[in-house]
């Protein structure tokens, strides 16, 4: 069996716009801005909230080799295309995302199910991209799909 969480078969507008200011963050050597903006995007408002002096005190994290290697790691994922690759997998798959995914778009996750043609969770509003760190019974919805015959 497979899980897809929170990720792509392709790029859109709004993961392609992300992607790219985060290059141009991380290149200009601003950790503070990149860490802040990926933050926004990446959790819900409440989970920013409640981690928010957690999130202040790292958000300088980040050298200049460090921010390079991230603005190329990110460049590669512009050009990350695997619609073909999902033809080619055939084991019980499960997409579990949610809706209002602020780093890859909204119904992101439900478009990568339909492509897939597999079965799929999306968590509804009040939730971001780190549904994975935030929803508390994700874990357990991972392994009732594991579980399943």
């Amino acid at each position: 069996k497979m899980i897809l969480s929170s990720t792509w078969s392709e790029l859109n507008e709004v993961s392609r716009a992300n992607f790219s200011r985060w290059i141009a963050l991380a290149e200009a050597g601003d950790a503070v801005l990149l860490n802040r903006d990926m933050r926004s995007h990446i959790y819900s408002p409440a989970y920013l909230r409640r981690y928010r002096a957690a999130f202040e005190a790292i958000e300088g994290v980040g050298n200049r080799e460090e921010l390079q290697r991230f603005a190329v790691y990110t460049r590669a994922c512009l050009h990350s295309d695997n619609r073909s690759l999902l033809k080619s997998l055939h084991c019980p798959t499960l997409v579990i995302g949610a809706e209002h995914d602020l780093v890859l778009g909204k119904g992101s996750q439900r478009a990568l199910a339909a492509q897939f043609g597999c079965t799929s969770y999306v968590y509804p509003v009040g939730y971001s991209h780190a549904v994975y760190d935030e929803a508390e019974d994700f874990v357990v919805r991972l392994l009732k799909f594991l579980e399943e015959k």
